[in-house]
C-alpha cells in the first residue's frame, strides 16, 4: 500500500511544485503545535503533523516525488488479468440481500463476504478482510496515518476464469 501524499496535503494529482509547496505550509501551519496551543495538542493532530512533513519530503524531492509517482501510479493501475465485468463496492453490499439463493451473503461465517453472481454459475467472492487490507479510510477518519490509494479488488469466479474488477467507492 501507497500513502496518498497528494491527498494529505489537498492537491490533485497533477499539482505543481508551487502548489505543493503552498498546500505544505497552509497545512503545517494549522497543525504545528505552537500555533494552536498546548491544550489542544492531541496524539491525532501531531500523527497527522508528522503525516504532513513525510509527504513534503517526498514530493519536494524532485527524485523521490518521481519514484512515488512510479509507485502510486502502479498500485492505481488496473489489473493485468483479462476483467470481464466492474462492479462498485457499493452494488456488492446493496445487492448482498438481493441476489439468487445460493449467492447471499454467508451471514453465518465469521468472515463477512459478498457475492456476485458469474454467468457460468460460479460466483465473485469478496471478503471484509480484503477489502480493510487496501481500502482508504474516508476523509476525516481519525486513522490519517494511514491514509492510502486504493487499490481496485480483483475477483476471480470460483469455477471459471472470469474475473471481475470491484473498484472501492467508499
Amino acid at each position: 500500500m501507497v500513502k496518498d501524499y497528494y491527498a494529505v496535503l489537498g492537491v490533485p494529482l497533477d499539482a505543481g511544485q508551487t502548489e505543493i509547496k503552498a498546500a505544505f505550509r497552509r497545512s503545517i501551519l494549522s497543525l504545528h503545535p505552537d500555533k494552536i496551543g498546548n491544550l489542544e495538542t492531541s496524539k491525532d493532530n501531531v500523527s497527522s503533523y508528522l503525516l504532513v512533513q513525510e509527504a513534503w519530503q517526498v514530493l519536494s524531492n524532485p527524485e523521490a516525488k518521481t519514484a512515488y509517482d512510479k509507485e502510486l501510479k502502479r498500485c492505481m493501475s488496473p489489473a493485468p488479468v483479462p476483467i470481464h465485468e466492474v462492479l462498485l463496492l457499493s452494488e456488492l453490499k446493496e445487492n448482498a440481500d438481493n441476489v439468487p439463493d445460493g449467492f447471499n451473503n454467508d451471514n453465518e461465517s465469521e468472515d463477512e463476504c459478498w457475492k456476485w453472481p458469474c454467468r457460468c454459475g460460479g460466483e465473485f467472492v469478496v471478503f471484509q478482510e480484503d477489502i480493510a487490507t487496501i481500502a482508504r479510510p474516508l476523509a476525516g477518519s481519525e486513522e490519517v496515518s494511514s491514509r492510502t490509494v486504493p487499490c481496485d479488488i480483483v475477483a476471480p469466479c470460483t469455477t471459471c476464469s472470469l474475473h471481475v474488477q470491484i473498484k472501492i467507492d467508499e
